[in-house]
């Protein structure tokens, strides 16, 4: 299983119901399990994310931001 966050917190309205269709809603809002691969969320997410492992467990990053980067 792979950790899904939103990457600054939060996302759109937009996005957060297309993760609802795509991954389990986990433990808190803004936070899904996804089952599969990295490959197989890229095949269903069609759009920017950062995916990191630490230690054999994958965690993904997404944002409806046009970067990653950090604001403020």
């Amino acid at each position: 299983m792979i950790e899904v966050k939103a990457y600054h917190g939060m996302i759109s309205t937009r996005l957060a119901n297309k993760m609802d269709k795509i991954a389990k809603l986990g433990e808190s809002e803004f936070k899904w399990d996804f089952e599969g691969t990295v490959g197989d969320f890229a095949d269903k997410w069609q759009n920017n994310f950062l995916a990191l492992c630490d230690k054999g467990v994958w965690k993904i990053f997404i944002t409806d931001r046009q970067t990653f980067g950090n604001y403020g």
